[in-house]
């Protein structure tokens, strides 16, 4: 049994390690060091800790040609001087403590359709089953029905992605550290503004935005929206203003940095792996940097830059090109051996499910889950190595960040990384073989690979011939910077003036035509930063080739959130006189049994008056399941009686009118509609409209029904956050419900209604 220590032991020791630096010895004995399965400290220094994971790798190396010695990988590793493994590495590598994946990032997502309520607990299971295991967990909710569509349940329609989307939160709230998890959304997804504003603590969110949206964005155009996504014939489809929606992105980004802005088009048209069938992008890890195809993991490594600056900081600064493509490309072997290990972490996890003492079904999901994981890493063995240190590199070799001479550095050092991984990666094709998907002609039109043959045409004529043997090799780690620079002992730069976004943003652009993952930038803004210059640099991150931006801007407690509801519901203005026609929401719910719809009228977006009438019968409302918008057109006939008639357009594209709602309705169903439209033409806010309709005493049981329709209808004008006092949570009984998106959300234990 290995020595145990206690936590002023081993800080003590990484205290004289680091030479009394505190920040760098608190942050190793925490994250990075050997603890047992009680939490434990289990080595005295980093030094350990090296030789623990050089151990390991050279094990690996051992079953393949050439291999690379313990001690040579030690000295790469020693005092974080040259190669850094990210945590789980670290903490991981040879560590037979816990069961746990050596993988930072995963990504879930099931084939075809995954919008059945089995699908989405399916994931939610899955998603659970990774996070106890420590890894960041990304998965895509685009292919879920938005809200308000037909669906064959009790409910007759979608309650939309929102209380999933809180679902998922929720658990990773239980499980996870806060930024464990990434929801995505494409910007085509009807619902994707309710999505935007549903930021949570314990997860991340990012909108996948196409180049149609930009272009709409940056002409001023409207764009299309629709469900199913990629249907030729939609069953949901509208148009909306781009610039509306972006305006709202760009508040909350300002305001919580949320949601992520990701080039979709471009990241999948771009990158390697996109170029295989099996191995489509689905959504990113969750701090960006990695796109991942279902149950596809990745391994994080940086090699500190600032190691191969010779005489720093003086008139003989250079840098050692030779040393850094000598060690790129036995970092790459050292990462291609960590998929072996990572392989033989996921088959202890298996053994140790296969001793649980729950049944095989209990088990099922969990297991299956790692067959699957387990499956994708072998087929393409995905790695990525980054650099560590760069705007420290820069200074010490006398030139100025943001500088078109710092830039030109910057983008030869990432096309001397990307061709020295590559490089070794066919080699090691050569010596272990491809990963098993590999095929030169399907990779032959992409833009990355194409650089590297017009770069170096030897290697890409090796690689032709001989393959490559990781599918994907390069990538930044953006969410542990931090803490691996203090562990590297960087020195400490003063930011120059003169540094801007728009310059980041170029150079960015650059950096990203030598990585064939994501190379994130993330632009710092102070608080008095307006909107309109968050959206000049995402614009220019498009414009530019980035892939991932994120623009930040210090924190300012007087900035709310933006959603449809602040945007959409201002406080209304009382107009008596109603218009001719009026935009239409259509609502469909059960009576007694017996299908019905209301029509709610908006005006300026706020309802205006509601109709209802039973849908399905030789003398009702006879509508397609489609349809989910029109308009209400008053007619006054020449006798001078009015009729009031709902206009849609069918899929088509034609026009088609259903006349005389009002001859819809039997006489008290009328009356009270009247008294209900009446109500809210006079802008009494929408939540005391739904509690008078509730406290209606009406004797009949079918008008009770139809009631409670009513309230359900209207709940989705209610501008969210508005409390519901005097309403009780059915599951805990507190009175902290609030009213989300068309349903009422209990505070206190996360309850639906």
């Amino acid at each position: 049994m290995a020595k145990t220590l206690t936590f002023d032991e081993a800080f003590a020791a990484a205290l004289k390690y680091f030479g009394g630096d505190n920040v760098a010895s608190e942050v190793w004995v925490k994250k990075y060091a050997l603890k047992d399965s009680d939490g434990n400290v289990c080595e005295l220094t980093p030094d350990e800790m090296h030789r623990r994971m050089a151990k390991e790798i050279a094990r690996v190396e051992a079953r393949y040609p050439n291999p690379v010695d313990e001690s040579e990988i030690f000295g790469l590793l020693e005092h974080f001087r040259y190669l850094i493994p990210e945590s789980r590495l670290m903490s991981g590598i040879g560590n037979n403590y816990v069961a746990e994946s050596l993988s930072s990032c995963f990504a879930i997502g099931l084939k075809g359709s995954s919008d059945s309520y089995g699908a989405i607990m399916h994931i939610d299971e899955e998603q659970v089953q990774l996070l106890k295991r420590r890894g960041g967990v990304g998965h895509d909710l685009s292919q879920l029905r938005p809200k308000g569509y037909a669906v064959k349940t009790s409910n007759l329609t979608s309650i939309g992605l929102v209380p999933f989307m809180e679902r998922y939160s929720n658990t990773a709230h239980e499980i996870a550290p806060e930024g464990s998890l990434v929801l995505s959304l494409s910007v085509r997804h009807p619902e994707v503004e309710a999505f935007i504003g549903m930021k949570n603590a314990a997860t991340n969110v990012a909108v996948k935005i196409d180049d149609e949206f930009m272009k709409a964005v940056i002409n001023n155009r409207q764009y299309a929206q629709q469900f199913p996504l990629d249907a030729q014939t939609p069953v949901v489809k509208q148009h909306i203003e781009a610039t509306d929606l972006w305006q709202i992105m760009m508040h909350n980004v300002m305001r919580s940095a949320q949601p992520e802005i990701l080039f979709w088009d471009r990241i999948t048209r771009e990158s390697v792996s996109d170029c295989y069938d099996e191995c489509r992008s689905i959504c990113t890890n969750p701090s960006g940097e990695i796109q991942l195809s279902a149950y596809d993991s990745c391994r994080l490594l940086v090699m500190n830059l600032y190691s191969y600056v010779q005489n720093p900081f003086s008139s003989s600064a250079s840098f050692n090109y030779e040393l850094f493509d000598r060690h790129a490309r036995i970092a790459q072997r050292i990462m291609d051996d960590i998929v072996d290990l990572e392989l033989e972490k996921i088959e202890h996890i298996l053994e140790k499910i296969d001793e649980d003492p729950e049944s095989d079904e209990v088990k099922y999901t969990e297991k299956r889950l790692w067959e699957k994981i387990y499956e994708k890493t072998k087929l393409i063995r995905r790695t990525g190595i980054g650099l560590l240190g760069e705007d420290e590199t820069v200074e010490a070799m006398n030139l100025r960040n943001g500088s078109h001479d710092a830039a030109e550095f910057l983008s030869g050092v990432y096309r001397n990384l990307a061709l020295s991984v590559y490089s070794s990666s066919v080699q090691l094709a050569k010596e272990r073989g491809t990963f098993g998907i590999y095929n030169g002609e399907k990779e032959a039109e992409n833009a990355f690979i194409n650089r590297i043959k017009d770069a170096d045409a030897c290697l890409f004529a090796e690689m032709q011939k001989y393959g490559r043997r990781n599918i994907s090799c390069l990538a930044s780690v953006r969410s542990e910077k931090k803490s691996l620079a203090a562990l590297a002992h960087l020195p400490v730069i003063q930011e120059r003036e003169g540094n801007d976004g728009i310059a980041k943003l170029k150079l960015y652009g650059e950096l990203q035509k030598w990585s064939d993952h994501a190379v994130a930038v993330d632009i710092m803004l102070s608080a008095k930063a307006d909107e309109s210059l968050a959206s000049k640099l995402y614009i220019e991150a498009w414009r530019n080739g980035c892939w991932v931006c994120n623009v930040r801007c210090e924190k300012n407690e007087e900035t709310e959130p933006m959603s449809k509801d602040s945007v959409v519901f201002k406080q209304p203005i009382i107009t008596e006189v109603r218009p001719q026609s009026l935009e239409c929401d259509v609502v469909r719910f059960q009576n007694n049994k017996e299908k019905w719809v209301a029509f709610v009228g908006l005006l300026d977006g706020y309802p205006y008056e509601i109709f209802t009438g039973l849908q399905d019968d030789e003398e009702g409302i006879v509508l397609p399941k489609s349809v989910t918008k029109g308009k209400i057109i008053k007619n006054v006939l020449p006798d001078g009686t009015k009729r009031y008639d709902f206009q849609f357009q069918n899929k088509r594209g034609y026009k088609t009118t259903v006349e005389g709602l009002s001859e819809k309705f039997n006489k008290e169903y009328w009356n009270y509609a009247k008294l209900i439209s009446g109500v809210l033409r006079y802008r009494m806010p929408t939540h005391y409209v739904i509690k008078l309709v509730g406290s209606l005493q009406l004797e009949s049981e079918s008008i009770n029904t139809w009631k409670n329709g009513v309230k359900q209808a209207l709940k989705k004008y209610v501008v969210n956050g508005t409390e519901a006092k005097g309403v009780m949570c059915p599951n805990c009984g507190s009175e902290s419900l609030v009213y989300q998106d068309g349903n009422l959300i209990c505070k206190e234990c996360g309850e639906i209604r």
